[in-house]
């Protein structure tokens, strides 16, 4: 006597039993879709936040560039400043002490220059890392939810196989 008959003989209903693995199947599909569904909205937020990233690294670029120019109009300044001062009191400006004043003010200015565009460079590359980072981990994700589809899908296949081998007969 078959685990079936066994049901039925208790008074169970076999219609009940062989709705299981239909049970275990419909179970394993919603599984395997919602995590379909979870991968793809965590792809979609790492390519956002990749998109942002990539947005941040940009901007770096251009206000580093903007503020290195900014530095080197201040020094050219400074250094028109110097010139003007020097010349108004009868001080030849391109020979000398004068001269050295004003190179001493072009290295410092310079200086102060490549340091904004360093900067700002490394921020950017900071920014880019992140951009790769998120892109990795969308990838990561959706690679993770389909291993998750298959197994949701190859466990709720061998659950309801098995109900069927001791329900459905």
């Amino acid at each position: 006597m078959g685990v079936n008959s066994n049901y039925q003989a208790s008074g169970g209903s076999s219609a009940g039993a062989g709705a299981m693995p239909l049970f275990y199947g419909m179970s394993a599909v919603s599984g395997a879709f919602s995590s379909y569904m979870q991968g793809k909205a965590q792809k979609r937020i790492a390519e956002t936040n990749r998109r942002l990233a990539e947005m941040r690294a940009e901007d770096a670029l251009k206000r580093g560039h903007e503020a290195e120019a900014v530095s080197r109009g201040r020094t050219k300044k400074l250094i028109g400043s110097q010139r003007a001062a020097l010349a108004a009191q009868g001080i030849r400006v391109d020979y000398g002490s004068a001269q050295d004043i004003q190179q001493e003010a072009a290295d410092i200015g310079e200086l102060d220059a490549l340091s904004i565009r360093t900067n700002a460079l490394r921020e950017a590359f900071g920014a880019q890392s992140e951009a790769r980072t998120a892109s990795m981990q969308g990838r990561f994700a959706q690679m993770e939810s389909q291993g998750r589809v298959t197994s949701s899908l190859l466990t709720g296949g061998l659950q309801s196989y098995e109900a069927y081998k001791r329900y459905g007969r």
